[in-house]
């Protein structure tokens, strides 16, 4: 059946991908962490981000401090300010970034740290130097303060310490000298590799071509099992496209809502009877695509270079539109496999907010 689109992000199934070098249980992986004012999510190949931001109920333009690290053992952290462009109220002023007044600089209790300018799109990047001197603050103050003239910006640091052991857990460095909060003297070369970026082989399809619009009325007749959640399938808009050996796939409106709609897809003969089957997408619960995959707002469907035939989806997770789940697929012969989802918390940071990525994969 057709579902609608829900921020609840499950794991994504990695049993059989972790292995005895790998004791952190798969279902932490691949999710959404809050704490408090920080987030943290590790991907499929252990590769972990921190976001944290200034405190919700602040006056001034949002700020997020960047926090990444590969897994692996001495991997270093690499550290990025990065300014927002929504308004303390949450309204739109994406083209409204206030400019840095000269130099930028960071407070560090006592000590205050010159960093580079500004980039274009309004990060700066921390050097090795400076993310070491940094990251002992992150456990022992309530917030960071970044200047650049007469204008300040706050990063709250509720969360920070949870955050940060999360990762420290979800890489398995708990103990060793490279943990960012639980330090111990466990060996660093027990330290897991990364886990190996899954390779997902898509089909080559042939061009589409414009009369298979056609087609359309007469497959939606022909779908014997209507799902239930797809009360558009005879009045709302579709597509076909051409699979080859005799195959097209319909993809056709299923609903609409506020700031969302759901679309469906369906295989079927390119001569009657038709016989339509309904298309299965991999899911963050489902990676050989088992079970029906809702198909969220601004759905898309692109041939590339190679032929190959993506998907690609967006949710919104609220109406301001500063947060979403995104997520991207192949089409592999019998389903559309997943190549990627991220997910950007609701924190009026940007339009489509900052994505942290859950899943990755290599399209081959």
């Amino acid at each position: 059946m057709l579902m609608r689109p829900s921020f609840a992000l499950p794991a994504l199934g990695l049993a059989l991908l972790a292995s005895s070098v790998w004791a952190t249980p798969a279902a932490e992986l691949s999710r959404l962490h809050a704490f408090q004012d920080w987030y943290l999510a590790c991907d499929n190949t252990l590769a972990c981000e921190a976001q944290g931001y200034s405190p919700e109920d602040a006056a001034a333009w949002p700020i997020l401090l960047q926090l990444r690290r590969v897994a692996g053992p001495g991997t270093p952290v690499t550290a990025t300010f990065r300014l927002g462009n929504f308004s303390s109220n949450g309204q739109d002023m994406a083209r409204v970034r206030p400019a840095a007044d000269g130099p930028l600089h960071l407070s560090l209790g006592p000590t205050t740290l010159t960093l580079g300018p500004l980039n274009a799109d309004g990060s700066v990047v921390l050097n090795d130097e400076q993310t070491a001197r940094l990251l002992p603050w992150l456990n022992r103050a309530d917030t960071l303060v970044l200047s650049a003239g007469a204008q300040r910006w706050t990063v709250s640091l509720k969360g920070a310490s949870a955050a940060l052991l999360k990762m420290d857990d979800l890489q398995d460095r708990l103990d060793t000298p490279g943990a960012l909060v639980g330090v111990g003297q466990r060996p660093e070369t027990q330290v897991p590799l990364p886990l190996p970026l899954p390779d997902v082989l898509g089909q080559a399809v042939p061009e589409p071509h414009r009369e298979d619009a056609l087609l359309l009325p007469l497959l939606r007749r022909s779908i014997s099992e209507v799902p239930e959640s797809c009360p558009l399938l005879t009045e709302g808009r579709g597509q076909v496209w051409r699979l080859g050996s005799g195959q097209v796939m319909a993809v056709l409106d299923c609903w609409q809502a506020v700031y969302n709609s759901g679309s469906g897809a369906w295989t079927s003969s390119i001569l009657p009877p038709y016989a339509p089957q309904a298309v299965r997408f991999a899911t963050p619960v489902s990676e050989s695509g088992a079970a029906w995959a809702y198909t969220p707002t601004f759905l898309s469907l692109t041939r590339t270079e190679s032929g190959a035939l993506m998907a690609d989806s967006v949710a919104k997770g609220r109406g301001t539109g500063d947060c979403v789940h995104h997520q991207t697929w192949v089409w592999n012969g019998q389903f559309f496999a997943l190549t990627g989802v991220e997910v950007s918390p609701c924190r009026q940071f940007s339009l489509g907010g900052q994505p942290l990525t859950l899943w990755r994969a290599q399209v081959r």
